[in-house]
């Protein structure tokens, strides 16, 4: 038991030296990858403001050139070859004319996007103004059938209530012993014993 007991403690002792190992190398890691980040943004910075600097020489240079250019321009003569030579007035009436092209092309575009514009409209009208007609034309044709309806289940309810009135009537009347044949008739009926011309048969075939 002491010789197991040791053995454990051994195992701890050198468990705990190696979580301590790795916790280290860990550390050294994440020291190692911070770093590494602080060196990229310090160089990326280095780089941001040379590549600053090189713009602003550049610039610095190419207005020191024009301004060399000009210099040297005004004092010397240059020789004028008339082939080449493009007038003051040419620029101006070409930049004129520039600009005065570009000006079209976007009234033209413009009178383009204003048309689409006024069809797509016209077309939302046209369709608004149809579904208004046949929306309208669809509630004239159901107030017309519903109108219809209604008059028929009057006429309906009239000819019941007439033909229960008749029923209660003739039911008095036989309740009361009057002959009822007649009443019982529609309009146009044959009485029983009679002719479809009115006269009454006779019960017997004569010999």
């Amino acid at each position: 038991m002491d010789a197991y007991i040791k053995n454990l403690q051994v195992e701890a002792q050198q468990a705990v030296k190696e979580t301590a190992h790795w916790e280290r190398k860990v550390q050294d890691d994440k020291d190692e990858e911070r770093n590494e980040i602080r060196r990229k943004r310090d160089t990326a910075e280095r780089h941001q403001h040379l590549v600053r600097t090189q713009i602003e020489e550049n610039k610095m240079r190419r207005a020191e050139d024009r301004r060399e250019y000009i210099e040297a321009a005004s004092s010397h003569s240059f020789p004028l070859f008339t082939e080449t030579f493009i007038s003051l007035d040419e620029v101006e009436a070409y930049n004129k004319q520039v600009k005065k092209d570009f000006r079209k092309e976007l009234t033209d575009q413009l009178e383009c996007i204003n048309t689409y514009k006024t069809l797509e409209k016209k077309k939302e009208l046209d369709y608004a103004a149809h579904a208004k007609y046949k929306n309208i034309g669809e509630m004239t044709d159901g107030r017309k059938k519903e109108r219809q309806r209604l008059a028929q289940q009057g006429r309906d309810m009239v000819q019941s209530w007439d033909r229960d009135l008749r029923l209660g009537n003739i039911k008095k009347a036989i309740l009361s012993g009057k002959d009822v044949v007649n009443q019982t008739l529609g309009p146009g009926a044959i009485a029983p014993g009679e002719s479809p011309s009115g006269s009454r048969r006779s019960g017997s075939r004569r010999s």
